[in-house]
């Protein structure tokens, strides 16, 4: 039986998150991706059990997105700021408030923290 479908039945019979993610094994994300699929479909426990495992797959498990392009464009600035981090009085923040004025709708400033 299908991972998917052993989960939206244990969904179905008013199982809570946490115990579907004792009996399964499945991420908390996970789980609750598969839950709002369930729920974006609009259909039945009874329509999804009729589903053969491949068309469940098909239907809850979606290639892995490409990177948006806020994400990529920082991604491709990530050489200038890593230069731009040795150069004295040069911070995370500063460098962040110029790629906003440049990338007004990109990324935020927690995607820029990072731990070092």
């Amino acid at each position: 039986m299908s991972n998917i479908r052993h989960i939206l039945r244990l969904h179905t019979q008013n199982q809570t998150q946490s115990e579907i993610i004792v009996q399964t094994g499945i991420p908390r994300f996970t789980l609750k991706k598969y839950i709002k699929d369930f729920k974006d479909n609009k259909l039945t426990f009874a329509e999804i059990n009729e589903l053969s495992d491949k068309d469940l797959e098909e239907l809850f498990v979606k290639p892995e997105n490409k990177v948006n392009e806020k994400l990529q464009t920082l991604y491709n600035l990530f050489p200038k700021i890593d230069k731009e981090l040795k150069r004295k009085g040069v911070t995370r923040t500063l460098l962040w408030e110029e790629y906003k004025s440049k990338y007004p709708d990109g990324v935020g400033i927690t995607q820029l923290q990072v731990e070092t």
